[in-house]
This record gives C-alpha cells, sequence and structure tokens, in this order.
C-alpha cells in the first residue's frame, strides 16, 4: 500500500513516468497507463456533450444580444419618426416631413459610377449606398415635336427617351391642410409621380389610381413603422365633394389610407385654398426629377416654372371620360383619362401625431 501511494503521490505530481519508472515496475507503469487513458476517455465521451451545452449558451446569448439591439434599433426608428412628423412653418405655411420618395437627379458621376455596381435592392427595392437609397429608372418623358427642345431636370440636363437616371430617395414634404386634435390632413407639397387615373371611367372608387396609391405608392412611400401613424381615412366622394349641382359620375364614399383632393377640398378656405375655381397660387405644384422623368409635363413660364397638372379625384358632370384637375396656374380643370397622360400625383393622407 504505501508502495502504491508513492506511485500515486508522484503521478499526481505530473512527473508521469520518468518518476514511476525509477521503480521499475512494468505493472505499475501499465496500470497508470490504462488509468491515463481511462480518464482521456471518459473526458472524449464528455466533450461532445460540454460542446452542446456551451453551443446553446452562445446561442442563447447571440439571439438576446440580436433581440435588445432589434428593440434598441426599434426605439430609434420610431424616435426618429417622432422627431420628422413634428409640425414645422416655413413662408408661412405649416409643413411635416414623412415618409421617403426618389425625387431629386442625381448628378454626380463619381456616385453615378458607384452605384451603378450596386446589385441587390432593400425590401422596398431601393439601393442602399453610403447609408442613402436610390432608384434608378429609363426615362419616359413626355414627347414634345420635333423642333421643340425637351424637358430638363433641376440641374438643366435634359431628359432623354429610355436613358437610366438615378434619384435619391428623401423625405417627402407634406402641406398641412388641417389639425383635428393631433390628426393632420396632409396634401404633398410636390407632384411625385405620373399615374394614370383610371383607362375607362371617371369612377374614383373603382380606379387604377386609387389602387396604385393603397398600394404601390403606400409600400414605397412608408416602411413598417410609419405606416402605424396613417389613420384610415373616410374619404367623402358624395356630390357635395364635386360642388356640382348634379353629377351622375360620382361613386360611393371609401377608406383610404392615400387618396386624392376633391374639387370641394382644393376650394376650402380653411385648407388655405381660395374658395372659387380660378387662378390660385396656393393651389400651384411644383413637379420633382423622378416625376418628369415619368413623363409629367411641366410649365416653362418663368412665373409658373415647374408648376404642373395635378389629378383630384372628383370626377367631370359632362361625362365618364374625364375628371377634375388642378392646373398649371391653380385653376381647377378638366382633363381626359387614359389618353396622353401629363398629369401629376399629388397624395393626400391624415397623419395621428398622437
Amino acid at each position: 500500500m504505501l508502495y502504491k501511494n508513492k506511485i500515486d503521490e508522484k503521478f499526481d505530481n505530473s512527473k508521469n513516468y520518468k518518476k514511476i519508472l525509477k521503480f521499475g515496475d512494468s505493472e505499475v507503469i501499465n496500470n497508470v497507463k490504462r488509468y491515463n487513458q481511462e480518464i482521456i476517455d471518459r473526458l472524449e465521451k464528455e466533450r461532445p456533450e460540454k460542446e452542446r451545452l456551451e453551443n446553446e449558451r452562445q446561442e442563447k446569448e447571440r439571439l438576446e444580444q440580436e433581440r435588445l439591439e432589434k428593440e434598441r434599433l426599434e426605439k430609434e426608428k420610431l424616435a426618429e419618426i417622432e422627431r420628422k412628423r413634428q409640425p414645422y412653418q416655413e413662408n408661412g405655411l405649416t409643413y411635416i416631413n414623412f415618409g421617403s420618395y426618389p425625387q431629386t437627379i442625381v448628378s454626380d458621376i463619381e456616385l453615378i459610377n458607384n452605384l451603378n455596381n450596386v446589385t441587390k435592392t432593400n425590401n422596398r427595392n431601393y439601393y442602399e449606398y453610403n447609408g442613402e437609397e436610390y432608384m434608378k429608372i429609363s426615362a419616359t418623358p413626355f414627347e414634345f415635336e420635333e423642333e421643340q427642345p425637351g424637358q430638363v431636370f433641376s440641374n438643366n440636363e435634359e431628359v432623354i427617351e429610355g436613358e437610366i437616371y438615378w434619384f435619391k430617395i428623401e423625405p417627402i414634404k407634406w402641406r398641412v391642410l388641417e389639425n383635428n386634435n393631433g390628426d393632420y390632413k396632409l396634401l404633398s407639397s410636390v407632384a411625385l409621380d405620373l399615374q394614370d387615373f383610371d383607362e375607362e371611367s371617371n369612377n374614383y372608387k373603382n380606379s387604377e389610381i386609387r389602387k396604385w396609391l393603397n398600394n404601390d405608392f403606400y409600400n414605397k412611400a412608408f416602411n413598417n413603422q410609419e405606416k402605424e401613424f396613417i389613420k384610415i381615412t373616410l374619404v367623402d366622394n358624395r356630390l357635395i365633394s364635386t360642388r356640382d349641382k348634379k353629377n351622375e359620375y360620382i361613386c360611393e364614399n371609401t377608406k383610404d389610407n392615400v387618396y386624392l383632393l376633391s374639387v370641394h377640398d382644393v376650394t376650402n378656405g380653411n385648407y388655405g385654398f381660395d374658395n372659387n375655381t380660378d387662378n390660385c397660387v396656393a393651389r400651384q405644384i411644383k413637379v420633382t426629377d423622378f416625376a418628369i422623368a415619368k413623363g409629367v409635363l411641366y410649365e416653362e413660364d418663368k412665373d409658373n416654372y415647374r408648376n404642373c397638372q395635378w389629378w383630384l379625384r372628383s370626377p367631370s358632370n359632362d361625362d365618364s371620360g374625364h375628371v377634375r384637375v388642378v392646373d398649371y396656374f391653380g385653376n381647377v380643370d378638366y382633363d381626359f383619362i387614359g389618353f396622353e397622360i401629363i398629369s401629376g400625383v399629388c397624395p393626400a393622407i391624415t397623419l395621428s401625431t398622437k
């Protein structure tokens, strides 16, 4: 027993076989080897379980970190939305910046070259580069007669049919028409896009433009967090909304996230418009570079430069092929549907700040 204790002591002191060999007992040496191998085997058997438990611990820790990071980013996004949707004053009018849409032409050659190397888009089909978002399209500008010069972007570059252009995604600037206890009725301060009203009828409820506003535009202009602040609006399509004494082409009221204004809206003095249908500066709307590339026609006269015609939802009372618009000078007028479309789209929404 004393002899074994000495062996164990020397083994435990990690001197291993050099110390043991001094005793010259091969059986003891073999027993120690076997004992050592048993330990190694046991550790080998335990290793997968330990690794599994460690992997589980690390995975739980990673998921928790991801959850906390997601919560942090969500709070930052909501805080940024809250900051942006605060009203501000400019030239006597009240505005709110909310959502985003392609607007200004990209002119910088180096930036364009870098954007051309970006191949993937995000969930809103925008290209991301250096923390900003961009969109590219093939231009389909309004076609003039051959002897007439074409339209130009804000950088004075002529718009060429079929040319690929890049546009920066920028905050949408909304004009506040009404504040109803923190629920804001908003109108886009610029014409953001070109869309046909409909190919067959001036019935707003069934129109293509209403579908586009509440699907394509809604999903492109607003992220999921922003959508939470947009209230569904009961849109009044009754006769009173047209300001006509009779109109057989009116439709039922609709419930929309995004909609077009009516004749009644754009002649409402409480919204800042003149209460008649004649020239009104407050009704004049400028057009974005992106909308020009899509085909919106703008006024070239220096006093009304870049003013455009924009759609209303009110039907003409003459026939089903016309709908009301606001023209370049702020008059409430008529235009064809489904024929040589030149009118821009100025969406309206109800935004809650509560």
